[in-house]
């Protein structure tokens, strides 16, 4: 029988542009599109830019940046497992930035 585990930190809707960078693939933009505090996922990838466990640094327009590795790729979409989990303070600021973005959006939660 499988046991539903459910997820440990509550996901937050985003549309914000960013850069993914790694050792065995050259940059590439992507739309974050959901984060928590030791995930994200990431779509409009070109398909095949990343395999599960490469090894990437997610960077924002701003400068925010965060290493972790790619957990599963699906078409244009990669989730991303951050190797520390953001602090409280840093997933805030995150999040600011997609206000800075859309200033007129509220905050969603993701499903």
């Amino acid at each position: 029988m499988n046991a539903m585990i459910g997820r440990t930190h509550r996901r937050y809707a985003l549309h914000l542009p960013v850069e993914l960078r790694s050792e065995t693939a050259s940059k590439a933009k992507g739309l974050l599109i959901e984060i928590s505090q030791e995930c994200a996922r990431i779509s409009q990838l070109e398909r095949d830019t990343y395999q599960p466990g490469d090894t990437v640094i997610v960077r924002s327009p701003c400068g925010m940046k965060r290493e972790g590795r790619i957990r599963w790729t699906r078409a244009t979409n990669a989730g991303v497992r951050f190797a520390d989990p953001l602090r409280l303070h840093e997933l805030s600021d995150w999040l600011s930035t997609r206000h800075e973005n859309h200033a007129a959006a509220d905050l969603q939660y993701a499903s």
